[in-house]
């Protein structure tokens, strides 16, 4: 939960699986009651105990605020960053604030728009974003759309107007990668 963190929806699942078996228990109130009797010769503080408790039931909503709360706070913090993201491209280009919450918005991204609105721009922005304040190599990073038009107008802005060799690709092509790396024979 610190200040410069997004908590992403997999380190909410590292934490449900760490602790949510505890957590699960611990609702129980016999079990938890039979921990408090015996508390001293398990050498456990009952004060801490609930306030795990507390902190797990709420945990979730907690993340959302969290979450919601980083964003505003990058928003603001990264200003002049978001103004000139993209002037390597164009300098007239400026994100707007949805456009801003999906690039800094810590997990996966799925842009559904009409045309027009906007969505290669945001990608291509996000990817900048990835790499240069979140320090994600660029072949860690897969754009991928649906058609050949759009990929094209990716690979422009991405590979050769920021310069960021990032993989760019169709569902088709990044599928038929993936199978013919795992076949015997080309597909």
């Amino acid at each position: 939960f610190g200040a410069d963190h997004y908590i992403s929806h997999r380190d909410a699942e590292q934490l449900h699986r760490t602790y949510g078996v505890y957590y699960e228990t611990l609702k129980n109130k016999m079990i938890f009651q039979y921990v408090c009797n015996n508390a001293a010769s398990f050498r456990i503080d009952i004060e801490s105990l609930k306030s795990f408790l507390r902190k797990m039931h709420t945990l979730d909503d907690d993340i959302t605020t969290h979450n919601t709360n980083y964003v505003d706070n990058t928003i603001v913090r990264e200003k002049e960053y978001f103004d000139n993201i993209l002037k390597d491209i164009d300098p007239k280009i400026k994100l707007d604030d949805e456009q801003r919450r999906a690039v800094i918005t810590d997990d996966y991204c799925l842009l559904v728009a009409g045309a027009g609105a906007g969505k290669t721009t945001t990608m291509a922005a996000k990817v900048k974003y990835l790499v240069e304040k979140k320090g994600v190599q660029p072949e860690e990073v897969i754009v991928i759309s649906y058609t050949n038009k759009a990929i094209g107008e990716l690979r422009e802005r991405i590979n050769k107007g920021l310069k960021i060799p990032a993989k760019v690709c169709t569902f088709h092509a990044f599928a038929f990668e993936i199978v013919k790396r795992f076949s015997v024979e080309p597909p």
